[in-house]
């Protein structure tokens, strides 16, 4: 027979690791948080002199499938509302302007009728006053793609 002492030590020896466990749920959880929102967002980097964020607002399209975009007014921190329009529409999930290593970069997140979940990872080209980079898929295949000015 177990003694009621002995009980009462295995259930405390029980409540303790359950509060350990726990613990370590709640620290995993806000870890994985913080560090999905830090992707998601990207940093927020202020543009140093010559590397102006605003010079990406404006109407945006593919010349090969006439897939259009306009960049809304881009905040200091990075902030900007995108819309998007094509075959079958666009609907756009995200944006984040940010500059890199001296180069502004867009990267915008949108679903439309031949892709869900997909990205553009965009780089503006101030000799051709285009934004060019990467389509990707939901699968992280991509494929290169140009978006010139629309000129009104």
């Amino acid at each position: 027979m177990i003694s009621h002492a002995r009980m009462r030590r295995r259930g405390l020896s029980l409540l303790a690791i359950l509060v350990l466990i726990l613990i370590i749920g709640i620290a995993l959880t806000w870890f994985i948080h913080r560090n999905t929102e830090s992707r998601r967002t990207g940093p927020a980097v202020e543009a140093p002199a010559g590397a102006d964020l605003h010079v990406l607002e404006g109407r945006w399209q593919r010349p090969d499938s006439g897939t259009s975009i306009e960049i809304g007014r881009v905040e200091r921190e990075g902030a900007i509302s995108v819309t998007g329009s094509g075959q079958g529409g666009m609907f756009v999930s995200g944006a984040m302007a940010q500059v890199t290593d001296g180069l502004q970069e867009v990267n915008i997140s949108f679903s439309d009728s031949t892709c869900s979940g997909c990205s553009l990872e965009l780089t503006y080209d101030a000799s051709g006053d285009r934004l060019v980079g990467k389509q990707r898929g939901a699968d992280g295949a991509g494929s290169n793609v140009v978006f010139t000015r629309i000129r009104e």
